[in-house]
């Protein structure tokens, strides 16, 4: 396993204590970013029939503007009709 840095609720947290918001410290294309990558994310473990149970900025592992998801532990492969 890798060695990520902070998850995405720290980062969110640092923000905070520091009094920022959305702004001069994190652009708009960083957000963008994340959430294309999140999106992209459950995307292929969606069309793998893998669904993550415990989906949450916790899990979300920043390994500088790469997120990455943890914790597949609770993940379940989903039952394919068909």
């Amino acid at each position: 396993m890798e060695l990520g840095g902070d998850n995405l609720s720290k980062f969110i947290d640092r923000l905070r204590a520091q009094g920022q918001t959305i702004g001069p410290s994190v652009d708009i294309f960083t957000i963008k970013s994340f959430w294309q990558q999140l999106v992209s994310i459950v995307l292929t473990l969606h069309r793998n029939s893998v669904v993550h149970m415990d989906l949450k900025p916790d899990n979300l592992i920043l390994f500088g503007p790469t997120v990455k998801i943890a914790d597949l532990g609770v993940s379940r492969k989903m039952d394919v009709l068909g």
